[in-house]
């Protein structure tokens, strides 16, 4: 008695029926042999042939699954004679092809001065500048897929199996995105997707920026307005300066107008003051009520006499002489208007 023979006809695909059939040959008992298929939970519907007188069958209807692929499947054949019975049996591994399931995306990532950390349940990853990652794509089919990497419309390459690894050493702002896996074979095709996305700038960074700003345009304004101050100043000290260097000159000419040389007053120098002082006098309130607007206006004279010039006093002589002057002013009748 021999172990019977499994035959399957044709490729196992998933969700197409196919046939499994076990043979033996025929033994010198006149009993017919029982056939067992195991490995299935299920039911399954098989029926026993007779090839001629030579050959004993069992046909396995079968719909495999992806559950099915690797699976061990053993048929037993019972040989009876009697009361006794010899048991004989065949084992397969099922070969079943079936497309490329749903990729399962894992990355790990490296930062400067820290150890490798992997991340297995993630579908997204939020990274800095500088960092290194690995994305892996695991995915199961039959025959194994074949794994693209693809980032947009751009594709960044075939890896080799079975890690299906991407790696992207030292990360930029343009490298974040979407990255798909696309894994392909004779059954079809499946994608899985995994975003990379770059953290902004540290929050302590930016807060020192801003306060450094703030600073320096402080700064400026103080800078600014120092300038402005000390230009004022300046200003002002040099509009003092010429106001000190021209006050002399106007107070002498003042002085020289409105009063006779103190030092050395001469009787001429006194008799001009004392025109003056009568020309630039004032007009009363009662003087311009009597008068009529369209007189013409008063003219005044002024006669000047002169005493004798008293001669040279002699260097040695102690008594000090004096000079007189009378001035006498008349008005448009000839009348004596004053005397001064």
């Amino acid at each position: 008695r021999q172990a019977p023979e499994i035959q399957i006809l044709g490729k196992l695909r998933v969700g197409h029926p196919a046939n499994i059939t076990c043979a033996t040959f025929r033994s010198c008992s006149w009993q017919p042999p029982k056939f067992t298929w195991k490995a299935f939970s299920k039911n399954l519907n098989f029926h026993l042939w007779l090839n001629g007188s030579q050959v004993y069958s069992s046909v396995l209807d079968f719909l495999p699954s992806v559950a099915d692929h690797n699976r061990n499947l053993t048929c037993k054949v019972t040989y009876r004679n009697g009361s006794s019975s010899v048991s004989k049996e065949k084992t397969v591994q099922l070969d079943v092809n079936f497309p490329p399931q749903t990729p399962v995306i894992s990355v790990a990532r490296l930062r400067p001065n820290e150890n490798l950390r992997n991340f297995t349940k993630a579908s997204r990853i939020m990274i800095e500048k500088g960092d290194s990652i690995v994305l892996r794509c695991k995915v199961k089919g039959n025959p194994l897929p074949n794994v693209t990497w693809v980032k947009g419309s751009q594709i960044l390459g075939t890896p080799l199996q079975p890690s299906n690894a991407l790696n992207l050493s030292d990360m930029k702002e343009e490298d974040a995105g979407e990255y798909q896996c696309q894994a392909a074979n004779t059954e079809g095709s499946a994608e899985a997707s995994f975003e990379v996305s770059m953290a902004p700038e540290d929050k302590n960074n930016c807060l020192l920026s801003m306060v450094t700003g703030a600073l320096f345009m402080l700064a400026v304004v103080i800078l600014i307005t120092g300038v402005i101050l000390v230009s004022k100043r300046c200003l002002r000290k040099r509009k003092t300066v010429t106001n000190s260097e021209t006050e002399p000159k106007d107070s002498a000419l003042a002085l020289g107008k409105t009063s006779p040389n103190l030092k050395n007053p001469s009787t001429l120098d006194l008799a001009v003051w004392q025109m003056d002082r009568i020309s630039l006098k004032p007009e009363s309130a009662e003087e311009s009520a009597g008068r009529n607007p369209r007189d013409p206006e008063e003219l005044y004279y002024a006669t000047l006499t002169f005493n004798a010039p008293n001669p040279i006093p002699d260097a040695t002589s102690k008594e000090i002489q004096t000079d007189y002057a009378e001035i006498r002013r008349y008005n448009s009748q000839g009348q004596q208007d004053m005397k001064i």
